[in-house]
Formats: C-alpha cells, sequence, structure tokens
C-alpha cells in the first residue's frame, strides 16, 4: 500500500517572475483508502534521510491514547513532515507489516548570488531574501524572494524589472542559487498639460 504526496522535482528550476505575474506551485497529492495500522511509533522505518534523523522524522507522527497508528494519524504525520520545508519528496508504504517513511531531503544552499543588479546592491537584496547560503532550499521561498527583490525595484520606480532564479545542482546534494535580474528602464511621471480654469492655469 501506497500513499504520498511529491513535491517538485528537477536538475534546473528556472522561473521569470514578473512584477504583476508571480510564477505558481503546484503540489499533487495522493492518498489510497484508509486502512488501520497496528505499528506504534517506535516501529516506524525510516529511509533516505541523510542530514534528518530518524527520531526527529518519527516525531511527527502522533498516536491517541492506545498509542497506535490509524490512517488519521499516519496522514496528519505525512502533512506535517511536508510542510516543514525539509523535503522535496515523502512517501509511506506498508511492507512486510511495517511503516515505512521514505524521505528526499531538500538541498542545502551553498551560495546565494545576484547577477544583472546595478541600481541596487547585494549586500540590500541579501538582507530582503529569506534564502540564505547553508539554509535547506524551498521553493516557494525561492519564488517570494524573487517577488521580494521586484518589489525593491518597484519601490524605485523601475516596474517593469523581471527577476529569474535559478537552483544550479552541486555535489553532495547542494545547490547554488542564483537571481539574475533585468532592471528594466525607471519609469517617471510625465509632467501635467496646464488646464485652464476660471481664466487662470494650474
Amino acid at each position: 500500500m501506497i500513499f504520498g504526496l511529491r513535491g517538485f522535482r528537477g536538475s534546473l528550476f528556472a522561473a521569470s517572475i514578473m512584477v504583476a505575474m508571480p510564477v505558481a506551485t503546484s503540489v499533487t497529492a495522493t492518498f489510497l483508502p484508509s486502512v488501520a495500522m497496528a505499528q506504534t511509533v517506535a516501529s516506524i522505518a525510516v529511509e533516505g534521510n541523510r542530514r534528518v534523523d530518524v527520531e526527529t522524522i518519527r516525531s511527527y507522527f502522533r498516536p491517541g491514547p492506545s498509542g497506535r497508528l490509524d490512517q488519521g494519524v499516519i496522514d496528519d504525520g505525512l502533512k506535517a513532515l511536508i510542510e516543514t520545508g525539509l523535503f522535496q519528496d515523502v512517501k509511506i508504504n506498508q511492507a512486510g507489516g511495517r511503516l515505512v517513511v521514505s524521505v528526499v531531503e531538500n538541498p542545502v544552499i551553498g551560495r546565494v548570488a545576484f547577477e544583472g543588479n546595478k541600481k541596487v546592491k547585494d549586500d540590500q537584496l541579501n538582507a530582503e531574501v529569506q534564502s540564505k547560503a547553508r539554509g535547506t532550499l524551498s521553493r516557494p521561498m525561492v519564488q517570494s524572494d524573487a517577488q521580494r527583490i521586484s518589489e525593491i525595484y518597484r519601490r524605485s520606480g523601475r516596474y517593469d524589472v523581471s527577476v529569474t532564479p535559478e537552483i544550479i545542482e552541486q555535489p553532495n546534494n547542494r545547490v547554488d542559487l542564483v537571481f539574475t535580474i533585468n532592471e528594466g528602464a525607471k519609469t517617471g511621471v510625465k509632467s501635467l498639460p496646464l488646464v485652464p480654469r476660471f481664466g487662470r492655469y494650474l
């Protein structure tokens, strides 16, 4: 029996985010019919983890007073693991009378870089984005960061700015995150024509 929630995959993620056109994310969830489980939390087997220890993963499955894992507990644990942002994929299988949690961890960010920015310095952009070097990569957060960068430029009158984040895979489950910025032209306010009113010009 298999039920799980798959996150994003891909060796390269690049999405242009225009000022008024954020890129949407998509997640597909698949749940098979419920089934009672006799296992306890201590009997959960964990596969695929590298940085997150087994007990931390088990801690997201919280049984009721009986101490047993029913379908509701398993569903809640699965959702909670996904919501941590630590994993790009989580699957739960029942095999050999045991509950097996298989995870694919999100990579660690090696560096965050900015390209094409001339009007805004790297230090200011680094202070605004939430994705940080040595932190865990979160694709929704990367998109949010691109929107934050766009907003900085909007405040200075550059409304046609575009920001393209790229995730570049590196060895040992690490990535480099690069934001390529097209600053666009500064949009000014044109002078208003003089309008006659009561024999005078405003």
